[in-house]
């Protein structure tokens, strides 16, 4: 029998499961697999966590995306779907900031909202391209992803 390494379904376990069952058991889960090295499938488990995680899950989510914006601040080209082949690192920073703000278990409070909004790689790019002297900025600032 193949691992899940070697037919890749890892990278979307978590959502797979979840349509069937969800519970303590998967929000571990997915609390661990928010971790894993593939941008993949820790965007996966990211997103799981905004629809069904429990508060449990704020604080490692927290951390993970103050890790994922310390890595990458000052550099959005590199998660930038346009100028990035495979998947999209964007889509990990993205899901890890909405699962922070959406999550049903918790309020966004003003200061976890603006914390995840300063960290937000594409807006501190929009920001950067609205500040040189280029003529206009080629992206609308409602398109940002974090």
């Amino acid at each position: 029998m193949a691992s899940t390494h070697d037919t890749q379904c890892y990278k979307t376990l978590i959502s797979a499961v979840s349509e069937y069952a969800h519970g303590p058991a998967l929000d571990e889960a997915a609390i661990i697999a928010h971790h894993n090295p593939n941008p993949r499938a820790a965007a996966d488990a990211a997103r799981y966590l905004k629809f069904l995680g429990t508060e449990s899950a704020k604080q490692p989510l927290l951390e993970r995306y103050r890790e994922w914006n310390e890595e990458y601040s000052g550099r959005a080209g590199e998660v930038d779907p346009a100028k990035t082949s495979g998947y999209p690192l964007s889509t990990l920073g993205q899901n890890l900031g909405e699962a922070l703000l959406a999550n049903q278990a918790w309020l966004a409070d003003a200061k976890l909202t603006a914390e995840v909004l300063r960290g937000c790689v594409e807006l501190q790019r929009l920001a950067s391209e609205a500040s040189s002297p280029a003529p206009y900025v080629t992206r609308s600032p409602l398109s940002a992803r974090c």
